[in-house]
């Protein structure tokens, strides 16, 4: 996805706690956005920073609320096989989708959040 979107690859260490999304704000919209071809129509589609924003936070709200607590056994049958036990890898899954934006106070988060829903 980042290299579709931006038009480079992802170098960061996802297993480490990089932001593949707050990396691709960056490239994208940072204060030295990449002018390649394949960013360019990105921010088009986009259409703006907010719209990017707006877009990921309802991308991350949706996956954060179906991860399903690794902690209590859920029955077989409505076990699908992307849902997994290790810690590790919903921790990274987690953080892909919670830290792709900063804001500089709890009530922009909130009041994000609330809008959101």
């Amino acid at each position: 996805m980042y290299e579709i979107l931006t038009g480079s690859k992802f170098l960061g260490n996802y297993w480490d706690g990089a932001s593949i999304l707050g990396r691709m704000w960056e490239t994208l919209y940072g204060l030295d956005p990449t002018d390649a071809p394949a960013a360019e129509v990105t921010r088009r589609a986009f259409r703006s920073v907010a719209e990017y924003d707006r877009f990921w936070a309802l991308v991350s709200v949706g996956a954060i609320a179906t991860m399903r607590d690794a902690r209590l056994e859920h029955p077989p049958e409505l076990v699908r096989p992307e849902f997994t036990p290790d810690h590790q890898l919903l921790g990274a899954y987690l953080r892909t989708f919670a830290t792709h934006r900063w804001f500089s106070r709890a009530g922009q988060a909130q009041e994000a959040l609330l809008s959101l829903m």
